[in-house]
């Protein structure tokens, strides 16, 4: 299961970078605990650093510049996936290599609505994205994958693959091995695979 697989690909206390936070519930401190285990240690860079945020109920969770926002009901994965934004935000090797990663999957894909593509009318009309082969893991939620944000600023791919390799990290690396080893490859170099 996911403690096997994840105690494996985990690196050793002294070769990770630290995650600095003011996380005081079990959530985040078992999202921070699953990100610290994969990073690799980035020399001359400081800790990645998060805040916490409340949401009322039912708001959507995000990271808005150093503070990741968070609804009651939020579960652990959830926090993954935010913090995921945080090393894109904060490590700019590892946000270059999320782009670049986007652009070599998805081509010249053209960008569609999220709302057209996943059925799912709670997308704002400006949010689109790509399809790719996300699919092959998400299911539905592949457009998401490919979101392409305005100025390709930052991306959903470090992000959505952590949730993943915090869900199902086995079903992750069979379905798509590309993505997964992208996604081991930055957090334990800082960097992304080069193909």
């Amino acid at each position: 299961g996911r403690p096997v697989i994840l105690q494996s690909l985990g690196l050793p206390i002294g070769d990770r970078h630290g995650v600095s936070s003011d996380a005081s519930d079990d959530r985040a401190k078992e999202a921070e605990q699953f990100i610290a285990g994969l990073l690799g240690k980035m020399e001359g860079q400081p800790p990645l650093a998060v805040k916490y945020g409340s949401l009322p109920p039912g708001g959507r969770a995000h990271y808005d510049w150093g503070t990741v926002k968070l609804a009651p009901t939020d579960e652990a994965h959830i926090i993954v996936h935010e913090l995921g934004h945080a090393l894109e935000h904060q490590y700019p090797e590892i946000g270059r290599a999320s782009i670049e990663f986007l652009r070599r999957r998805v081509g010249d894909e053209k960008s569609r609505r999220l709302s057209d593509i996943t059925g799912d009318p709670g997308y704002e009309d400006h949010e689109v994205g790509r399809v790719d082969n996300f699919a092959a893991v998400f299911g539905k939620r592949a457009a998401y994958v490919g979101k392409q944000y305005e100025n390709d600023y930052a991306t959903e791919v470090l992000s959505m693959g952590l949730e993943e390799m915090y869900r199902d990290p086995v079903g992750f690396a069979k379905a798509d091995p590309d993505y997964f080893d992208f996604v081991v490859g930055v957090m334990r170099s800082g960097k992304g695979k080069k193909k």
